[in-house]
């Protein structure tokens, strides 16, 4: 999981080494999966017998059938925890792996968590692919040039369901995602067609953050309706915190203190581990001064450091995937001087250096460090990591954080961006990028109608009316008008208001004869509502026609028939 640039994706797929799958359990005795392997897990699952036991049941579900499993919970609970453990074990036992752990700030992007799952797929299985589907893998995974039509969602939503058949063809599969709620729209979208096509050995894994204010998701569904079930994570109790405590940070603490600890921290692992962090080494007693709350202590414990780590953290904290080369890069650093400044936040378990990547030790660590820092230095790293960065998408999303105000220049990035992720695919990407330029300053009827167009392409059927509505109220009649008429004309197709589509269609008429492309757009959809509208009208008995010439750049003149519906 990442908040603002929270812990990179950990995408793998493989076959769980050279081993070969075998059934976990049996239907006589599904939990002898988890007896067996209870003392390897002590270490990280603690205090979860119930939630092991599920997910031992899950695994040995999914070696058979289609299978799901939803972990849900509050923040710092212990999903991600519960999922990592499953996923290893999905590995012991031969399954193959497709997983990636989504990130809030790639959202934006389009089909940023797709790319990863699909990332490690073998070559082999790849080249198996239809023609089609194997270029739109390659321009998800932008290993090919983005020109020509649009990515339909589809196509990319048909490959994966031929991979992973492909691959549960020799074993079992598992398809685990960590923190689903940062899914970005393009890859949702792709996941939800998918899974309910999953016909093989396959597990559906995902963990999902949910509190007070934010139900659990019901997107996800397989063919079976009863095939996905969900497991709720609870607080840990007095005596599970009391082992966390003891085993990851080596102190033992009295009962009394430990109460304390639990009464603060609600049971919540990661909030326990903090508060008892934050504790003076030398006191282990119930007087002992703990923060009032955790934003208290995040922010004690990350002010400790100097200004450049402060500095080196807040770009960690702002990018999806940080490496210590992108940290240099943003900061004006070295290498080397970015893993001598990252020291002490690692000795002190804030982030953990894996190879060139930076990893918050929890995605709430993440947060404290970006809402901890002032709007300026905010804005100053944004504008740093645009310059680093490469990706058209990613580099337009910072120049945009980074301003205060409209500038050309920044306009222009997020135009070019939401060009490029409505190319890859990804309409809903493109509509927040057009927003981003709207939000920024560069408010007009053009980029209106385009980010409604975008919403509506994505499924966002209300926002594209409110845009439209609103936009439609302010323009004068002519082309942008008459556009704007057509495609809010759609919308009301699309809610099966074919009376109120026929009349915007009508209103857009004259103006659209100004471009031949409208035109035909508009006569054609206004063919279409009014046939829906009166079917005996769509051929009807005597229908007088003009010929409209439609000049080309080439100089050609092409004919088409423009038919006059008999009122």
């Amino acid at each position: 999981m990442s908040t603002p640039g929270g812990p990179a994706a950990n995408v793998s797929s493989d076959r769980g080494g050279d081993r070969e799958w075998r059934p976990i359990g049996t239907p006589e005795q599904p939990n002898l999966f988890a007896a067996r392997n209870a003392n390897h897990l002590s270490t990280d699952v603690i205090g979860r017998s119930v939630e092991f036991c599920a997910l031992a049941k899950f695994l040995q579900s999914a070696g058979v059938q289609p299978s799901g499993l939803a972990i849900e919970g509050e923040a710092g609970i212990g999903k991600t925890t519960l999922w990592l453990a499953a996923v290893e074990q999905a590995r012991e036992h031969g399954f193959q792996v497709l997983s990636a752990r989504a990130a809030q700030n790639e959202t934006v992007l389009a089909y940023a968590t797709l790319a990863d799952l699909l990332g490690g797929v073998g070559p082999a299985i790849l080249a198996r692919l239809p023609g089609v589907q194997r270029i739109a893998v390659d321009r998800v995974l932008l290993r090919a040039a983005s020109g020509g039509s649009p990515i339909n969602p589809r196509v990319v939503a048909a490959a994966l369901v031929s991979v992973v058949h492909a691959m549960a063809a020799e074993a079992p599969v598992l398809f685990a995602i960590d923190d689903v709620q940062w899914l970005d729209a393009s890859s949702q979208a792709v996941v939800t067609f998918a899974a309910r096509r999953f016909k093989r050995r396959v597990g559906v894994l995902v963990t999902e953050r949910v509190d007070a204010e934010n139900g659990s998701a019901s997107w996800l569904q397989l063919a079976r309706p009863d095939a996905v079930d969900r497991l709720r994570v609870g607080p840990l109790s007095l005596g599970g915190l009391h082992t966390l405590i003891s085993t990851r940070l080596g102190q033992s603490l009295s009962r009394p203190t430990m109460v304390r600890i639990a009464e603060v921290s609600g049971g919540n692992p990661f909030y326990a581990l903090e508060f008892a962090r934050a504790m003076d080494a030398s006191s282990t007693s119930a007087d002992s001064v703990l923060p009032a709350t955790l934003a208290e202590l995040m922010r004690i414990r990350i002010g400790r450091l100097d200004q450049q780590a402060q500095d080196v953290l807040l770009a960690a904290a702002c990018v999806a995937n940080p490496t210590v080369e992108l940290l240099a890069m943003a900061t004006n650093n070295t290498v080397d001087r970015i893993v001598e400044l990252l020291d002490e936040p690692e000795s002190n378990g804030v982030v953990g250096i894996e190879g060139n990547r930076v990893r918050f030790a929890h995605p709430l660590l993440a947060r404290s460090v970006f809402t901890e820092a002032s709007p300026g230095r905010r804005r100053a790293i944004h504008r740093s990591l645009a310059r680093a960065l490469a990706l058209p998408e990613l580099k337009a999303r910072h120049m945009a954080l980074a301003a205060a105000s409209a500038d050309p220049e920044t306009l222009r990035a997020l135009d070019t961006a939401a060009e490029a992720a409505r190319a890859r695919g990804a309409p809903a990407a493109a509509a927040e990028l057009v927003e981003l330029a709207i939000g920024l300053g560069g408010d007009k009827p053009s980029r209106r109608i385009r980010a409604a167009a975008h919403h509506f392409k994505s499924g966002d059927a209300d926002r594209a009316r409110t845009l439209l509505e609103s936009t439609i109220d302010h323009l004068h009649p002519g082309l942008l008008w008459s556009v704007a008429l057509n495609l809010l004309a759609g919308i009301r197709m699309y809610d099966d208001a074919f009376v109120d589509a026929a009349a915007l269609l009508k209103r857009a008429l004259d103006d659209a004869e100004r471009n031949p492309a409208v035109l035909v757009q508009n006569l054609m959809s206004l063919s279409f509502a009014q046939g829906m509208w009166r079917p005996e009208r769509i051929f009807p008995p005597a229908v007088p026609a003009r010929i409209i010439g439609i000049h080309r750049p080439n100089g050609r003149i092409i004919p088409l028939v423009r038919f006059e519906l008999i009122q």
